[in-house]
């Protein structure tokens, strides 16, 4: 993993040096008052001549005064992704922040409208309980060329009695930073029974919610399969009594998936991949589905049976944050 921190404006000629100037005169401001004689002489700092602060002076009449606004201002200020809650981000290159659909994005529906959407984060039916901050209509988008692979996949599966059904796709930043938000809350006593029955709220980072998440470069999606003859089934009323993800088909939230072993957003170890312990016909789900994805250009992501990317996807250092809107407002 990279760790070099970038944003859009470090990408500017002299902004990121601008970013490390600043940060490297906050350090030395707050090691001179984090300890010895409030009187004493900071040391003389040269700053190269091509660097300049875009910062305002702000006087201090103390040392005490100094370290009190700094831990104000962090409160204030600094979210998971840096200061001002984002669009700060770790190994990324460029962080889109428009609110109209980015091009080369497409509705799946325009693409394949015979692919199932089950829009989890566009309702109640998840593991936040409510819809989530940029899902403002329940609609599959992605990136040309992943909602075109999928096209391929569906006729393939279609082929032999089954229809592909997406969960998620395109992912807006503003949501993976609601999903943080989340973590932070109490632990709801229902959500904990249905979606992480064997761990605590702090264990789900980084493997089942990522600070940064590849959802919102377009080219990943949540999807399984569901036999073509399959029945509709409504979703779980909110005041539905709690049903472990990890329970045994019929004793989990109703679903048309095959039976994959897990329900959907199981953050569990059965929910991996390749796990013991698996029943040899949610083995073979498994493998059926691995093995059709992979034939048209997506790879698994081993610790969720129901996560794909496309590999050669085309934006593989940019992710997007504009919000999933009805069909039709982007045209």
């Amino acid at each position: 993993m990279r760790t070099t921190l970038r944003t859009r404006a470090s990408r500017r000629t002299g902004a990121g040096l601008r970013v490390i100037a600043a940060g490297a005169a906050f350090a030395l401001a707050a090691a001179a008052c984090s300890g010895g004689d409030d009187e004493a002489e900071p040391p003389e700092r040269t700053l190269p001549p091509d660097i300049s602060l875009a910062a305002a002076l702000t006087p201090f009449d103390s040392c005490d005064a100094f370290l009190s606004w700094v831990r104000a201002e962090a409160r204030e200020r600094v979210g998971p992704y840096g200061f001002g809650g984002g669009p700060m981000y770790y190994g990324v290159d460029d962080v889109a922040m428009a609110e109209d659909m980015a091009t080369g994005f497409v509705y799946l529906r325009d693409v394949d409208p015979t692919i199932l959407q089950d829009m989890r984060y566009a309702g109640h039916d998840n593991f936040t309980g409510h819809a989530v901050p940029g899902y403002d209509a329940p609609e599959c988008v992605l990136v040309r060329e992943a909602a075109d692979a999928l096209k391929a996949v569906q006729a393939e599966v279609k082929a032999k009695g089954f229809t592909l059904k997406v969960y998620d796709c395109y992912r807006p930043a503003r949501a993976v930073k609601a999903f943080v938000d989340w973590s932070k809350l109490p632990d709801d006593a229902k959500a904990k029974a249905t979606y992480y029955p064997a761990l605590p709220k702090s264990a789900l980072f980084p493997d089942y919610i990522a600070l940064v998440s590849g959802h919102s470069r377009g080219a990943t999606m949540d999807l399984t399969l569901v036999p073509l003859d399959a029945e509709a089934v409504p979703p779980s009323p909110p005041s539905a009594a709690p049903m472990a993800c990890t329970g045994a088909e019929g004793k989990r939230a109703p679903d048309t998936s095959l039976d994959m072993g897990t329900a959907f957003d199981c953050f569990d170890v059965k929910a991996n991949t390749e796990v013991p312990g698996l029943a040899p016909e949610q083995r073979q789900n498994r493998e059926m589905l691995v093995d059709v994805m992979r034939r048209h250009g997506f790879n698994n992501y081993e610790k969720e049976w129901w996560h794909y990317t496309l590999e050669n996807e085309p934006f593989p250092s940019r992710i997007f944050d504009f919000p999933i809107e009805p069909r039709g407002t982007n045209k």
